[in-house]
């Protein structure tokens, strides 16, 4: 058997999957778009948003957790509520004007006025931030972003938030941002919304941060929450390529895991043959008797919810 084609196919069809995963070998779990609705100065009470809160310790939690995603909004006193029953609000004290020298990037010059949601709130405003404090950390796989800008540049448990849409008044901009020094985060200022108005925020991490609006009036916010999840022991078929390496993480048995084995199929005496070796016990030939373990766990995912 001539196994040359066979294997420049596999080959194709392993970088073909790896540039529909957009250049992230891991394959980030991500979670379903998540709308914040926000009101800054607004008439109260929302018709379509039954929680307001406009004031005390708010976090918007974005934990892992064993069942799937958990992301809520908690507020100290209200509790915890899902973030399509709350209208974020800003009052009358996080209006700010003039507005000084330095904040072009939230798209008010110098001179105008914006609207605020400080990251140390000491008039009654709203302090709103991130959190991740009720993750499964057994669930969650160290990974580095690779974004100095951001500060989140080492191995860690990660989640990366990331800005899709603002929808608000006409010709206003949204903004986000910490100070002590600037870090801006998120600014549809600059350029419109990119790849880079992202926020990361580790296991068990918790800040806060500035939130401008440079208009009164209704703003809907989409956001997207990834990790990186690392798959159940027993899913060992996944064989996802990162690098020249391979490791488990995608957590799903596709195409991809079988181009892998494909890569290898006869080969004898390869060792762990970059994991496509499934026989038990491992015997460094690749045969039937992978292609039988292989097959047993097709189109299986490595956690809770998992969805091809």
């Amino acid at each position: 058997m001539n196994r040359s084609p066979f294997k420049f196919i596999c080959c194709f069809a392993l970088l073909t999957l790896s540039f529909i995963c957009n250049a992230d070998p891991n394959c980030s779990l991500l979670s379903e778009e998540v709308t914040l609705y926000f009101g800054i100065e607004t008439n109260l009470p929302d018709p379509c948003r039954p929680v307001t809160i406009d004031s005390t310790h708010t976090d918007i939690d974005v934990s892992f957790i064993s069942t799937g995603w958990g992301i809520v909004i908690s507020n100290d006193i209200l509790g915890d509520y899902d973030p399509n029953q709350c209208l974020l609000y800003g009052n009358e004290n996080t209006y700010y004007s003039p507005v000084p020298a330095g904040f072009e990037f939230t798209g008010a010059n110098e001179g105008d006025e914006i609207w605020i949601l400080p990251q140390n709130a000491y008039n009654g405003e709203l302090p709103l931030g991130f959190a991740a404090e009720f993750s499964d950390s057994s669930k969650l796989r160290d990974w580095d972003p690779n974004d100095p800008d951001k500060g989140a540049d080492t191995a860690d448990k990660w989640y990366r938030i990331r800005l899709l849409d603002v929808r608000g008044p006409a010709d206003a901009n949204f903004s986000m941002w910490q100070t002590g020094p600037t870090k801006v985060y998120m600014s549809t200022a600059w350029g419109g919304i990119t790849h880079e108005d992202v926020y990361y925020i580790n296991d068990g991490g918790h800040s806060h941060m500035n939130w401008g609006f440079t208009k009164e009036g209704n703003y809907e916010i989409d956001l997207e929450v990834s990790t990186v999840r690392l798959c159940d022991v027993e899913l060992t078929a996944d064989l996802w390529p990162v690098g020249d390496e391979y490791y488990r993480g995608d957590c799903r048995v596709d195409l991809s895991d079988f181009a892998v084995l494909a890569l290898y199929w006869l080969e004898s005496g390869c060792g762990l043959c970059s994991g496509a070796d499934l026989s038990d016990p491992a015997d460094g030939n690749i045969n039937n008797d992978d292609l039988m373990f292989y097959s047993q766990q097709w189109l299986q995912c490595g956690y809770p919810g998992c969805e091809f």
